[in-house]
């Protein structure tokens, strides 16, 4: 029953004397309308939105790095598999977390500094029952999430800094995996991850400050008009920096099924998108 009808019942009222009861009680006003209408609500302002501006100088807060010790130095066979070496992940810091059965991801900043942690779940139930694949690592022994925003990082800035400057480029994944497997092929290359889909005014700025000219987007493969219609939207932002937009995609799917990276495929699959990538104007 409702709060009003436990009342009603206890106190043997009517409706009318159980709203006031309860008014009494709480010390509560509750106005309503007569009839079957809903509750009367006041008029809510709605303010006109302000965009807020994005300070470049912003850094992210910096975690311990002594945390990493705490992780057990394995190197999960399933990258292995999908083409990342072992000397890859012992570059980029892969870990293992025994209490959350994940792998663990560092991420830092162009500085090297930690600023956050993100781990691949291994545990079925929560890939596929809770759909977190990807989260930001908890250490329940610390009481501490390593979380940061995403847009205000690109994974890998750290490693290819130097090659983006000298070559005045950069290629641009979603995934860390992406990043992980451009450097198992290649060493030390032009690429970063920005955690999906979308790229962010200070993440555009980070790359335009280190030397960046043009930008490759390499994003999974997506079909239909709204995809289209983001990422149209993606390049106009990266063009408003005053950057060269290309974009490196399979839209036949001759090579890439959907969700693939161009990277996924391996080198010659990637390199035949990269020398067809499209000039956005």
């Amino acid at each position: 029953m409702s709060l009003f009808d436990f009342v009603m019942t206890m106190n043997n009222c009517t409706f009318a004397e159980s709203v006031q009861f309860l008014e009494s009680y709480f010390h509560i006003g509750m106005n309503f309308q007569r009839g079957f209408g809903r509750p009367k609500r006041e008029e809510i302002e709605i303010k006109p939105y302000v965009r807020k501006e994005v300070d470049f100088n912003e850094q992210l807060p910096e975690y311990d790095g002594s945390i990493l010790n705490t992780f057990i130095n394995y190197k999960p066979v399933e990258w292995i598999y999908e083409g990342i070496s072992v000397e890859t992940m012992e570059k980029y810091e892969i870990r293992y977390s025994i209490e959350n059965n994940s792998i663990i991801i560092p991420h830092r900043d162009k500085d090297g500094r930690l600023v956050g942690i993100r781990e691949r779940n291994l545990d079925k139930r929560q890939v596929e029952v809770l759909g977190r694949k990807y989260t930001p690592y908890t250490s329940f022994a610390h009481r501490l999430t390593y979380k940061h925003r995403l847009s205000m990082n690109a994974y890998g800035i750290d490693k290819n800094k130097e090659v983006i400057s000298e070559y005045k480029k950069c290629i641009i994944f979603e995934a860390e995996k992406s990043v992980l497997k451009m450097d198992t092929i290649y060493g030390n290359n032009p690429s970063v991850a920005v955690g999906g889909s979308s790229i962010s005014e200070y993440q555009l700025n980070l790359l335009k400050t280190n030397g960046c000219e043009k930008i490759y987007l390499a994003f999974d493969r997506e079909e239909g008009i709204k995809w289209e219609q983001k990422l149209d939207k993606i390049c106009k932002r990266i063009i408003s920096f005053g950057l060269e937009c290309y974009i490196i995609e399979d839209k036949e799917g001759k090579y890439l099924d959907l969700k693939d990276s161009p990277i996924d495929r391996g080198e010659f699959v990637f390199l035949e998108l990269y020398k067809n990538a499209r000039k956005y104007n």
